[in-house]
Parts: structure tokens; sequence; C-alpha cells
């Protein structure tokens, strides 16, 4: 599964062979169809970042061999396939209100030039390093961070104000935030700024 293509909340690749070596089932079938699934969306979001086709039904699919998945399993298995799942709905959640014309390259966390792990950063800085892109007309754009603990609540949420961002101006946007204890996973999403 080619994870830098996907979103921070859907790039679980480790998690899942995680489920693989804990399920007390053959779960590889299932697993499998995950990883295709979401391989699937990542090339979809890398070609056009702006269309929508089929990429929800992609989510759907995932979500949906989740459920089935976790109709075998039990314990600590079943409640990592759900916290699997509530990462697809959170994504999702993270996409309402999302901007029409805004959109984010790359979004990740560093420190010092590094990709970082969320979880192994709780309490400290990272840096938030995307790029803002506006296929629309000039406006203001609020870049969303979003930290999620491993129940799936939403710890903490960043915004990040981008004024008077040019008709196909691609600009880069780097923040330094403190990733909150605790905090598994993460996502980066854009809303246009009257919307909030």
């Amino acid at each position: 599964m080619s994870e830098r293509n996907l979103p921070p909340l859907l790039a679980m690749s480790d998690e899942l062979d995680r489920l693989e070596r804990k399920a007390d089932a053959d779960v590889r079938a299932e697993l499998d169809e995950v990883r295709t699934r979401l391989d699937e969306y990542a090339s979809r979001e890398r070609g056009d970042e702006r269309r929508e086709d089929g990429r929800d039904s992609l989510l759907d699919d995932v979500d949906n061999t989740l459920l089935r998945l976790r109709e075998r399993l039990s314990g600590d298995a079943d409640r990592q396939a759900e916290a699997l799942q509530n990462r697809v709905r959170q994504f999702r959640d993270s996409r309402a209100g999302s901007s029409d014309t805004l959109s984010l390259a790359e979004p990740r966390l560093e420190s010092g030039g590094t990709v970082v792990d969320v979880g192994d950063h709780g309490g400290r800085q990272v840096d938030l390093v995307t790029t803002l892109v506006n296929a629309g007309e000039a406006g203001d754009g609020v870049v969303r961070v979003g930290f999620y603990g491993d129940d799936g609540t939403l710890d903490r949420r960043v915004d990040l104000h981008e004024s008077a961002v040019d008709a196909g101006e691609r600009r880069d946007v780097t923040a330094t935030v403190i990733v909150p204890d605790g905090a598994t996973h993460y996502d980066v999403s854009v809303v246009d700024a009257r919307s909030v």
C-alpha cells in the first residue's frame, strides 16, 4: 500500500498488519481487500485532487469490509478493527464543509525535516508542512489539523488562516503545532474561510 499518497487518517498499513497478527481468524482476504481499496483511493487522490467520483464508494467498501471482519473477531482484534472504522468515519467528518476550490498537496508532520509518527511525539512540537492549492477564484482559506486519540476522540484541532490566496496559487504552508499527549493519528483538511 502506498501510504505517501493517502491522507494521514487513511494511512493505516501498520495497523492493518498489526490486526492481521492479532486476529484469531484468517482475515488476510478482507485486509487485502481494504488495502486494495485504499490503494485505489490513493491513485484517484493523486491523479486529480478535486475529483470526487468513486472515492466515496471506495470508502464505503473499506467501512463495509471492516464491519464484516468485525463479525468474526473478538477482544483486542475487534477493538482494533473498530478503531480503523472510526478513522474512516473521522476522515469523512473532517471533509464535511471542505472547500470546492482549495486543496492540500502532501500534508505531513515533520521534525527536523523528517516525517514523524504522531504517536511518538505526544506533548512535543512538530511542523505541519503542506502546499495549499487554489483551483478557483482568489479568497481566504483555513488549513485544519485534527489530532485524534486511540478511541477516535478529537483531542485538538488547530486552525491556520491563510489570507488572500490568489487564483491558481500554490502556497507552501508551514506551521509549528504541539501534538497532544495520547494522539495516535491526525488529519489535515482545508475549508473556505467564509464557512468557518
